[in-house]
């Protein structure tokens, strides 16, 4: 998710999917968060062991950090059940439907008081024929699919 913010921000592209390498832009957005900051110095890391520890660090920065200071106040064992709750309902809302043709398949899946999400894409269905619209910042994310300057 971090990745698609910087992309979106336009802070960052894709030049490599797998190994995953990135490009950034001269000049970067005023309104980086430091964890997207702090993830754009670790891709700057040309030491793959560097760029794992700086990743490692900023991930931990932002759940002792952002989350701590986010929870304080609340109950994290009430906040967990509130969520998960709301979850359940989703998924008893949703059950009764579940026998309608989709084109989708579903990305959420409750079982054994467990929340799981499943990715999937739409090109999985058979039945699916129509177009796919992509953001119009999928081509920092993609260089497949990047325009042609």
């Amino acid at each position: 998710m971090i990745l698609f913010g910087v992309i979106k921000k336009g802070a960052a592209e894709v030049t490599t999917r797998d190994p995953l390498e990135l490009s950034f832009g001269k000049t970067q957005p005023t309104d980086l968060n430091q964890y997207e900051i702090d993830f754009l110095k670790a891709f700057g890391q040309k030491d793959l062991s560097l760029r794992r520890r700086a990743l490692q660090d900023m991930t931990v920065a932002l759940v002792k950090i952002r989350s701590s200071e986010k929870m304080k106040g609340f109950s994290r064992k009430e906040t967990q059940d509130y969520y998960k709750n709301i979850m359940e309902q989703a998924w008893r809302k949703w059950k009764p439907r579940r026998r309608l043709k989709s084109k989708a398949k579903p990305l959420i899946k409750i079982s054994n008081g467990q929340c799981s999400i499943t990715i999937t894409t739409i090109a999985h269905s058979a039945s699916f024929t129509g177009p796919i619209f992509l953001p119009i910042w999928w081509g920092g994310y993609d260089p497949m699919y990047r325009s042609a300057p």
